[in-house]
């Protein structure tokens, strides 16, 4: 398994677990300085429509905030997840650095493809862009998940009024 990427110590352990604990995934800073370098000639290039590190909340974390701020649908397809011995929690939450969502028009995933390995970093197509304004994840040939983005957002943006609700704010003059 890959060591680089881990829940230990990740905002899904303490949120879900409440648990603070375990050794940080061990970084690649070799990989971390090639992807930044090669990310921001891409951005520089007009090849990448948006981008957002994988370090805070993992995959599915960025994909829900890329897709909220956008206001645009994401379909994502996983096929080689099942069989693959990896955690879902482990794949879709873990936390590392040395890994970017990017979004790319389709017709300049080629010349992206194509400068990615040309600088040696690894990537790999998980989904796509959709007008419909849903998050849906595919697992192999399941339908693991389907959400609105309207419904997520809401929920995003309430989480500050629900944890402050029955707690008197003060205000400091």
């Amino acid at each position: 398994t890959d060591d680089r990427l881990g829940l230990a110590g990740s905002s899904y352990l303490q949120v879900v677990h409440g648990l603070c604990t375990g050794r940080p995934p061990r970084p690649d800073l070799a990989l971390e300085k090639r992807l930044q370098g090669v990310l921001r000639a891409a951005i520089g290039a007009g090849l990448v429509s948006a981008a957002h590190d994988l370090s805070d909340g993992g995959l599915l974390v960025a994909v829900a905030e890329m897709a909220m701020a956008a206001g645009t649908g994401v379909q994502l397809q996983l096929p080689a997840f099942e069989g693959s011995g990896l955690r879902l929690e482990r794949l879709l939450f873990g936390e590392s650095g040395a890994r970017v969502l990017v979004t790319v028009p389709r017709a300049q995933q080629g010349a992206f493809e194509h400068l990615m390995a040309t600088h040696q970093c690894p990537q790999e197509l998980i989904g796509e862009v959709q007008a419909a304004p849903r998050l849906q994840l595919q697992l192999g040939s399941r339908l693991a998940l389907d959400l609105e983005i309207s419904a997520m957002a809401a929920a995003h943006g309430g989480g500050i009024p629900r944890r402050l609700q029955g707690h008197a704010l003060g205000q400091n003059g």
